[in-house]
């Protein structure tokens, strides 16, 4: 693909950190080319410390080995009494990355870290088309994502400003109409055995979005994944991307990202 690389914001899973994270993309899916040719990607760390790192999995600590001692392992928010505490800290950080850093055309997040990829994609087509919400949210962010990439991750469970950014559907409802978002691509990889997070919540928080991508592996437990079958479908899907098109080679809509309430 002869054109600018997209540059993409990556945030990391539960307990690690940005250069983890780095290590598990360089060895999944986006790190075969030609995919690694078209991404500029940029890792951050989450601004809330693991305080006891004998709590971090043996697996990960095994695999990367020691870490640097002023980052340490790093979390977007822990779960207490249904609340994410530390996730206002953890948004005002990426705020901060992408007025610096920025802009981004993507987000990209593996478990905790595509959770919070997920919350910011929602929270920002709510706030260009939902005028109640964004009248309760603030500013824009400085930087407008225009797809996101999401490994074994489920969708936020937590309001945001008193609005469920993914509304609960029925089983096997699919894409219902009264909550999809529409126009907006997201790619999605789980594995089958993930015991973590199954990969039926990251089917569902795929589903959600007219225009996305779901690729299904059936072994390799949690993980950034490769993709065993249909390697093909995900080159397409950020060829088409970089265009600014969406799956039926209509031009995106980047004014306004249609979105059903």
């Amino acid at each position: 693909v002869g054109c600018k690389k997209m540059r993409v914001l990556c945030l990391h899973g539960f307990d690690t950190n940005a250069y983890i994270m780095e290590m598990q993309v360089g060895m999944s899916v986006l790190g075969k080319k030609p995919l690694w040719d078209m991404f500029d990607l940029v890792f951050v760390d989450a601004p809330n410390r693991t305080a006891d790192e004998s709590t971090v999995d043996d697996i990960v600590r095994t695999a990367f080995g020691p870490q640097d001692p002023a980052v340490g392992y790093r979390k977007w928010w822990s779960c207490r009494n249904g609340a994410y505490d530390g996730m206002e800290a953890s948004l005002r950080s990426v705020a901060r990355t992408i007025a610096e850093r920025g802009p981004f055309d993507g987000v990209c997040g593996f478990s905790q870290g595509g959770t919070l990829a997920l919350h910011l994609i929602a929270d920002q087509l709510r706030r260009r088309d939902d005028p109640a919400y964004a009248a309760v949210s603030g500013p824009f962010p400085p930087s407008q994502f225009t797809f996101g990439i999401v490994f074994s991750a489920r969708v936020p469970q937590v309001p945001s400003r008193g609005v469920e950014l993914y509304p609960c559907r029925g089983a096997g409802a699919g894409r219902a109409p009264g909550c999809v978002y529409r126009d907006f691509p997201v790619f999605g990889l789980a594995q089958a055995d993930d015991v973590n997070v199954p990969s039926s919540m990251t089917r569902a928080a795929v589903d959600f979005f007219a225009d996305g991508l779901y690729i299904e592996n059936e072994r390799g437990g949690h993980k950034v994944g490769q993709v065993d079958e249909g390697f093909v479908q995900v080159v397409e899907f950020f060829e088409r991307a970089a265009q600014g098109q969406t799956a039926d080679g209509a031009e995106r809509r980047y004014r306004r990202y249609g979105c059903c309430f």
